[in-house]
């Protein structure tokens, strides 16, 4: 899938129709590489993402910083009321301009524009003054970045345009067809198209192969003249269609997932499931959102996933070193055995013995029992080592219970922060989470940045279902705070038994709880649990009277009896 220039040409056409006159009303950094610019009742995203750069009309809202960026606050400055009059394209490249009626400090209007670079992990937002030198950009590049072209403020702005590739909008219909001619060598047809052209993305270039009824993975070496003349005529035809504006915006689906999109129809995708939209922003938001949003998340979400599996599995492995040592704790009679045995038997303990065999008289027929020694220690030495292990390990039983107790919850609570982690939905549960690790003391806090947090309702887990309103919990202090804070004696607690999983609270409100809605509730609680999408598991539930704190005062550790199971699914509920 790519963002390529018939795209940006099509949304050009789309920004121009819709913004041009208009007055820029606000301007927010939501991300550290993009920026939201509002006209009246249009939403503009503009973003640099190395992975995901667009810029797209858009319906999302995302909470603007509480500190602003330098960028926002430069772009404030020059660009806060300033109308917009014209949006162009670099030919047909992803490069779009911006540009701008603006006032300066004596009130005076001047020129101003915003230069939109989308060229993967190179993209850009620069910000030009009338002289078209550089105010600044929300990436500065300076010559150790980068020996092609720096991006700095105040040197002049230049576009640096791949001489290598043909421009179509400047381009003869001689000048195409020599480009053609002059293909060569083992690459593909559709890599050859895709990468003479400006603006062209791969999907095109196995459009136009597609279109001459040509496989688009043949090498260019073995196309005749007729094949690069049918060539010819369907790239000619391409670019009518892109000339004329005949945009059809959609994305191809299969099983639901999104395999491309583009702005003309692809006869490459023919077969595929389609869904249209009436202009490119739409599609665009459609196909970026959640692609955006999951290249974040796990930008996020990485480290501290990370953290939580490496405490996790050391956790792991000191309850299993725990264990061991409990076992030999437990086993400890014989520690006492070896050393009666030995005090009766000094005489028979010569120096410099590794092990000796001694008649173990705790024994009916006097067995015979083999001792390990210590050569460097003599007989009532290695008698009183013994009688000191046997003590040692007779005070460490109920040391290591605890340990082992206490390792076990902490297993439990990580085991839940990680699934926690693993079925977030947004960037901010992935902060609430951080935070929540912080106070924790799993993450040392940084004391200029870091302010404490009041748990609170999670507006985005609440649903009303058959007249009950039920909340879900994103995370262990939200699992507290809906447990002990919002639910109350009557109200009905729902948990995936045996697994982390949010608390679930449906509010009754004084009414008795229908079966349908306790199969919707389990069902909530399923799905938002680490058994997500494991077929029919057992959900427990209990009124909240019947659920404690847990003793160890773990967030979201509870305990709770008088409980009630019901099998369900734990796929998505139909309902949300």
């Amino acid at each position: 899938m790519a963002f390529d220039g018939i795209v940006t040409g099509a949304l050009v056409d789309q920004l121009k129709s819709t913004l041009v006159g208009l007055r820029v009303d606000k301007i927010y950094q939501v991300e550290n590489d993009e920026i939201n610019i509002k006209f009246r009742k249009y939403n503009l995203l503009i973003s640099s993402s190395g992975n995901n750069p667009r810029i797209y009309l858009t319906e999302e809202k995302k909470d603007s910083p509480k500190q602003a960026p330098i960028f926002s606050m430069v772009l404030r400055k020059h660009l806060n009321g300033a109308v917009l009059t014209d949006v162009v394209q670099y030919g047909n490249d992803r490069v779009v301009e911006l540009i701008f009626d603006a006032w300066d400090d004596f009130s005076e209007k001047i020129q101003k524009s915003l230069v939109v670079e989308i060229m993967g992990r190179h993209s850009n937002i620069i910000l030009l003054d009338q002289d078209r030198v550089i105010v600044d950009a929300i990436k500065r590049v300076n010559f150790t970045m980068s020996r092609v072209r720096e991006v700095l403020p105040h040197l002049a702005y230049v576009y640096i345009e791949d001489q290598t590739k043909l421009d179509l909008y400047r381009a003869s219909e001689d000048e195409i067809k020599e480009k053609l001619q002059a293909l060569q060598g083992a690459r593909t047809l559709a890599k050859g198209i895709f990468t003479s052209f400006t603006g062209f993305s791969k999907a095109i270039g196995q459009e136009v192969a597609a279109r001459a009824s040509l496989d688009p993975d043949r090498p260019v070496s073995s196309l005749d003249d007729e094949e690069k003349s049918k060539v010819f005529i369907e790239l000619l035809g391409l670019i009518k269609e892109i000339k004329t504006k005949d945009y059809k915006p959609r994305v191809y689906l299969q099983g639901g997932k999104i395999l491309d999109f583009h702005v003309l129809e692809l006869e490459s995708m023919a077969g595929l499931e389609e869904k249209t939209f009436s202009n490119p922003s739409q599609m665009l938001d459609a196909v970026y959102y959640k692609r955006d949003k999951d290249d974040r998340m796990g930008q996020k979400s990485q480290a501290l996933r990370k953290l939580v599996a490496n405490k996790l599995s050391k956790d792991k492995s000191k309850k299993s070193k725990l264990e061991r040592d409990l076992l030999e704790a437990e086993n400890r009679e014989k520690y006492k055995v070896y050393a009666d045995v030995l005090s009766a038997n000094f005489h028979k303990i010569q120096a410099g013995l590794s092990e000796i065999s001694l008649d173990n008289f705790y024994s009916e027929d006097l067995e015979k029992i083999l001792i390990p020694l210590d050569v460097k220690l003599s007989g009532p030495q290695n008698a009183q080592k013994y009688y000191k292990k046997y003590a040692k390990l007779k005070n460490a039983e109920n040391i290591l219970n605890k340990q082992i107790y206490e390792t076990a919850l902490e297993i439990q609570y990580l085991d839940s922060v990680l699934s926690q982690i693993q079925l977030a939905d947004q960037p901010s549960d992935i902060d609430e989470i951080k935070d929540e690790l912080i106070q924790e003391g799993y993450i040392r806090r940084n004391k200029k940045k870091y302010t404490k947090k009041k748990s609170k309702q999670a507006e985005s887990k609440e649903y009303d279902y058959q007249g009950f309103k039920i909340y879900v919990g994103k995370n262990n202090r939200e699992n507290d705070f809906l447990t002990h804070k919002v639910a109350r004696r009557d109200d009905y607690w729902f948990h995936i038994q045996g697994l982390p999983g949010s608390h679930v609270i449906v509010k009754t409100e004084g009414k008795n709880l229908p079966d349908q809605v306790i199969d919707f509730a389990a069902k909530l609680a399923a799905y938002n649990s680490k058994a997500r999408d494991s077929g029919a598991v057992e959900v427990d539930y209990t009124k909240k009277q019947n659920v404690k704190r847990h003793p160890a005062n773990k967030p979201g550790l509870v305990n709770y009896v008088d409980f009630e199971t019901i099998l369900v699914s734990s796929a998505k509920p139909e309902k949300i």
